[in-house]
């Protein structure tokens, strides 16, 4: 009798990764990355349209979208149906990129978010330190939703509900939120 410890049906997915490439092969269109945290070496088959940004960016960090299979860990297996490949971009995001629909910047302020990788350059991070405000997402993208997700959570929990009970901290976030955000 044979045990079977690896059944695809209980596999786990994940949509993006981050990785380091070490070599392109334009002929197979194949090129391997390496996962920053486990160090593992996987094989990746290309669309042609993604060979500039592998060639450009051979020993930097890339971001890719697609079907990648994770063990109990969330360590990256495989990566398969590869629908984008872009270069990691850790610079600012400007508020007025990650604003719910129904609010609007007062007039001159867009203050700007910071954004970084995490320790194991799997994630990455945002932090709008005058607001209280962090996130991480596997993407940036995914981090701009987490980010205006949680705008829209400081937003409810410090304007629309009663500050009687507030702490100074807490009246400190709301005044800032309201001198920098009007509702429409």
């Amino acid at each position: 009798m044979s045990l079977v410890t690896d059944l695809s049906i209980f596999a786990k997915y994940e949509t993006c990764m981050i990785g380091k490439i070490e070599s392109v092969d334009t002929k197979a269109q194949t090129a391997k990355v390496i996962d920053l945290k486990t160090k593992r070496k996987m094989s990746i088959i290309y669309k042609k349209c993604f060979e500039p940004v592998l060639l450009n960016e051979i020993s930097d960090l890339i971001e890719i979208d697609g079907r990648i299979k994770v063990n109990g860990d969330h360590n990256p297996l495989t990566v398969r149906y590869i629908n984008r490949i872009v270069s990691v971009d850790t610079s600012e995001i400007k508020v007025s990129e990650i604003l719910p629909d129904y609010l609007q910047l007062k007039a001159n302020k867009d203050p700007s978010v910071i954004v970084a990788l995490d320790e194991t350059k799997r994630f990455y991070c945002g932090d709008l330190e005058s607001l209280n405000i962090f996130a991480c997402g596997d993407s940036r993208e995914n981090l701009k939703e987490r980010l205006t997700e949680r705008l829209e959570v400081c937003w409810e929990a410090s304007v629309r509900e009663d500050c009687a009970d507030f702490s100074i901290n807490a009246l400190n976030i709301r005044k800032k939120l309201v001198s920098t955000f009007v509702e429409v």
